[in-house]
């Protein structure tokens, strides 16, 4: 790959990290809670801080900043399972609705935009983009 190509995919990988954070901005969220909301949104099991760590490969303490906030702002609360050990993440009523009015519209956006690909074109870009994630993990354990 040479320098002119290496730059353009870096820009475009700073772009795409840039169109979401802007997103987070414009709707009053640190990216930590934007992206919270997002994944509470878009799964359809009940989660716990644990596997939002999973799920966003972030640390604990991002994660909890996020939540913080997110409860701060009466957007969620944590409701306890069975085992009293066990927290999961809940939206309020209000967090529901904010949620609905921004998250899901982020969601609704991405799949618009998948649309104009392909069938051939989705799959090349799941597959290569996967490759290349890949890649790079075995090349940053080499580090």
């Amino acid at each position: 790959m040479n320098q002119k190509e290496f730059y353009e995919f870096q820009s475009e990988m700073k772009n795409n990290a840039s169109l979401y954070r802007s997103l987070a901005s414009y709707y009053g969220l640190s990216e930590s809670a934007f992206w919270i909301l997002y994944v509470l949104r878009s799964n359809f099991a009940l989660l716990t801080q644990r596997d939002l760590c999973d799920y966003l490969k972030q640390p604990k303490q991002s994660i909890n900043t996020g939540l913080k906030k997110l409860m701060d702002m009466n957007y969620i609360e944590l409701s306890f399972a069975d085992d009293k050990r066990i927290k999961y993440i809940v939206f309020t009523e209000e967090g529901k609705e904010f949620a609905e009015k921004t998250i899901d519209k982020v969601i609704e956006a991405e799949r618009k935009a998948l649309t104009g690909l392909s069938e051939d074109e989705k799959e090349i870009l799941f597959s290569v983009f996967h490759k290349y994630t890949d890649l790079l993990e075995e090349r940053f354990s080499l580090i």
